[in-house]
C-alpha cells in the first residue's frame, strides 16, 4: 500500500497533468513539451532502461 506522501504526490501529479490537458489556448516549445514529456515518462515509468537512439534518430534522441 502507498504511503500518505506517496499519495499525495501521485494526486498532485494527477492534478497538474489535469491542469495542462485543460489548457488548450497556451502554445508550448518544443522545450517545454519535452521536460514535460520527460517528467510524465519518469512519473509513469521510473529511470529510463532503453538503449540511446542512433544518432540519425532525431526524435528518438530528443525524448531520450
Amino acid at each position: 500500500m502507498e504511503d500518505e506522501a506517496s499519495l499525495a504526490l501521485t494526486k498532485q501529479f494527477e492534478r497538474a497533468v489535469s491542469y495542462l490537458n485543460e489548457q488548450k489556448g497556451l502554445k508550448f516549445g518544443n522545450d517545454i513539451k519535452l521536460l514535460f514529456y520527460g517528467y510524465f515518462k519518469q512519473a509513469m515509468q521510473g529511470p529510463c532502461t532503453t538503449k540511446k537512439p542512433g544518432f540519425f534518430e532525431i526524435e528518438g534522441r530528443a525524448k531520450w
